[in-house]
């Protein structure tokens, strides 16, 4: 019996070098990594910085944490988890209570003094909530009855802050 004909099976093709294969892979990393960097500098820029708290009008309080906020969101990995697109995911609820707390000034800052205190020991105040930080800390008419007794009351003993 005669064997049919086949025909030759064509030559494997060659295989891409691992070294090429990897150094693309790298330029689409990096490509990929300048785009997001640039997107998210463009945010960061886009959205000014909270001005300092300082605890003298209630309604500055809603403010600044609106700002804050605001601002926080499109800072990154320094105060939040991100996705591959370099999106703001979750909030890191730490980062954001220190960041919040280091814009505190005159009595804002008296109040937030504990808080304050308890990270430079190695804690972390409200429990690491934002949530607790926004809504405990009142930040306006609570901050600002507490405040005025404790003027009130350093004004009574002959003393002033």
């Amino acid at each position: 019996m005669d064997q049919p004909n086949y025909p030759p099976a064509p030559a494997p093709a060659p295989a891409e070098d691992p070294m090429a294969q990897l150094a693309a892979a790298m330029a689409q990393l990096a490509n990929v990594s300048t785009m997001n960097l640039a997107n998210n500098l463009s945010k960061a820029k886009a959205v000014q910085k909270p001005s300092p708290f300082k605890g003298e009008q209630g309604s500055d309080a809603r403010r600044f944490l609106a700002a804050f906020t605001m601002w926080a969101t499109v800072q990154g990995t320094a105060l939040n988890t991100v996705n591959e697109h370099g999106e703001a995911v979750d909030r890191r609820d730490v980062e954001w209570i220190r960041a919040a707390l280091s814009y505190l000034q005159d009595e804002a800052a008296i109040w937030g003094s504990p808080a304050m205190e308890e990270f430079a020991l190695g804690g972390i105040p409200f429990d690491n909530s934002w949530t607790r930080f926004a809504s405990n800390s009142k930040l306006d008419s609570r901050l600002l009855t507490k405040l005025s007794m404790q003027k009130r009351t350093c004004e009574s003993f002959g003393r002033t802050n």
